[in-house]
């Protein structure tokens, strides 16, 4: 099982780490290289408080970690394939990796033994309802309320489920005429072609500097199945001898991956 966070720099890695703890529990180890963020006093602070043993591997040495050419890659190349057959814009590129992440988390795996990675985890079957509504980058029209007379709908692209944000059926939407990300339970279709509306309009593709989330979104978690990282990037990686392989975690661009099959954690970059 694999969480993604959101960071607005590797500065914020000690609080992500620490929701990281919240979500899923201590891990038993934390593997990583020799990056300033991942050895500061503050993770060195919460491994001592949680009794989580320091791992590190040999700069360079991506073979220490051989998650990485499992992991990563299929992260990256599923990312670009998915914007590729959505014509998504390169400025969600986030919000691409948490819906694979998602999707392949109730997705099940040989590896598991037919079992999906979160029931694996946390040993509930996922209800699958909620990613059978929309796909990446659909436009929809969502619910919003306004002065008479103007029409009480919005255009929007969806992005994904709103993980723990109200109920099973909440989705993460992209406002296109603000650039907010959203998490709304009524929307439709544009495809819906017997009840369209006519008044709506999808604008020109939004500006990255204008793409943003709340504070309290930005580090929402997603569950991802194993990447890849090329050489220039963050890797991951297991720990082959040890029989319960440790979690995992990957920064790039603006995120972190953690991989967490069992309980032990390792991280890189």
């Amino acid at each position: 099982m694999i969480n993604v966070y959101g960071m607005r720099s590797k500065a914020e890695f000690p609080e992500v780490y620490m929701d990281f703890i919240r979500r899923e529990g201590a891990p038993t180890a934390l593997r990583r290289d020799n990056a300033k963020e991942e050895k500061s006093y503050k993770v060195i602070g919460i491994n001592q408080t949680y009794v989580i043993e320091d791992q590190f591997s040999q700069p360079y040495n991506q073979q220490q970690n051989p998650v990485e050419r499992h992991a990563i890659r299929w992260l990256k190349d599923h990312a670009k394939i998915l914007m590729d057959r959505t014509g998504a814009p390169p400025d969600v590129w986030l919000q691409a990796l948490m819906c694979l992440a998602d999707i392949r988390n109730v997705t099940s795996h040989d590896s598991l033994r037919g079992k999906t990675p979160i029931a694996e985890r946390h040993g509930d079957t996922p209800d699958i309802s909620a990613f059978l509504q929309f796909r990446f980058w659909e436009r929809v029209y969502f619910r919003q309320e306004t002065n008479f007379p103007n029409t009480n709908e919005r255009a929007g692209h969806f992005l994904g489920i709103a993980n723990n944000t109200g109920d099973a059926m909440t989705f993460r939407v992209l406002d296109t005429d603000t650039g907010d990300i959203l998490a709304v339970t009524e929307l439709r279709s544009v495809r819906d072609r017997f009840n369209p509306n006519e008044r709506i309009r999808f604008g020109e593709r939004i500006p990255p500097e204008t793409l943003h989330v709340d504070d309290d979104d930005a580090k929402t978690d997603v569950i991802l199945p194993p990447m890849h990282a090329r050489e220039d990037d963050i890797d991951i990686g297991i720990d082959p001898s040890r029989q319960e392989q440790p979690p995992s975690m990957l920064f790039s661009s603006g995120c972190v991956v953690f991989f967490f099959p069992q309980h032990s954690l390792f991280l890189s970059s």
